[in-house]
């Protein structure tokens, strides 16, 4: 069994903000732990390494 591709990425502060804005609107206040932040989980094949790789070169 071949290892997970795994990917982690930074947002731009204006991203960012427009996030925390909407996480502070909209999220419970005495729930509100952590900052703004996206989570995708996506199955990719190893086989796809390559081309991940390739994609978000910057």
């Amino acid at each position: 069994m071949s290892a997970p591709i795994i990917v982690s990425a930074l947002m731009g502060a204006a991203d960012f903000a427009w996030a925390d804005g909407l996480r502070r609107a909209h999220f419970p206040p005495d729930r509100n732990v952590l900052s703004a932040h996206i989570t995708l989980f996506h199955h990719l094949p190893p086989s796809a390494l390559g081309e991940v790789s390739d994609r978000i070169k910057v």
